[in-house]
């Protein structure tokens, strides 16, 4: 899968909502569950960010004016190598232009797999997550997330928006969500923070939440 880059990635975590599959790549002294580890720890130390930028692109280019420059975004579809966190200015789907003399084309927006999400789909995925230490920061952080955030805090404050309403996404794993005060949590993000794009976060990601049956 690492053939196809980005989308290759986003695949990969589809392997993680069967229960079977789980169980085998967590259990003792396996391969697997080395597999399985350096796979959070990617989330945990460079694809939470991440995936904050690929989400903040696809909603871009979907439902504003400021859309990607086609030719551009094509090397990235082509798997293009994902660069260190630190580099993802220069990645080049990230490139725009406000198309002021075309006519606007609203587009659909379908949100890749998150990691997190997609282990939540099974009680042992779920169970694995609520022992995961970026997990349990993330919790802290959505509880205490203050009114006004300095710059440098607003990437992280995101990630965890995102990362907490993708585990929301399956039945047990909203009532995890909403049992940590997390639902109220990002509502209140929502409705107070002075960082507007932390506000939108907050609320595409509820409306993500809602869709939870």
């Amino acid at each position: 899968m690492d053939c196809l880059g980005i989308h290759g990635a986003f695949l990969r975590n589809r392997l993680y909502t069967s229960s079977n599959s789980v169980k085998l790549l967590t259990s003792t002294n396996s391969v697997g569950r080395r597999m399985i580890e350096t796979e959070l720890e990617k989330w945990a130390t460079e694809w939470n960010d991440f995936y904050v930028i690929v989400i903040e692109d696809l909603l871009n280019d979907g439902l504003t004016r400021h859309q990607r420059n086609e030719d551009r975004f094509e090397k990235m579809r082509r798997g293009h190598p994902i660069p260190k966190i630190f580099e993802m200015s220069k990645f080049p789907f990230r490139c725009y232009g406000r198309r002021s003399q075309e006519a606007h084309t609203i587009r659909d927006v379908y949100v890749p797999s998150h990691l997190y999400g997609q282990l939540a789909m099974t009680q042992f995925g779920l169970k694995y997550l609520t022992q995961n230490p970026t997990v349990l920061r993330m919790i802290n952080l959505l509880k205490n997330v203050p009114v006004s955030l300095p710059s440098q805090d607003w990437l992280k404050t995101k990630s965890a928006i995102w990362a907490m309403s993708s585990i929301a996404l399956s039945p047990e794993g909203v009532l995890f969500v909403e049992g940590e005060g997390l639902i109220s949590a990002i509502i209140n993000v929502a409705e107070t923070s002075k960082v507007i794009s932390i506000r939108g976060t907050a609320f595409y990601a509820l409306g993500m939440v809602a869709t939870t049956k």
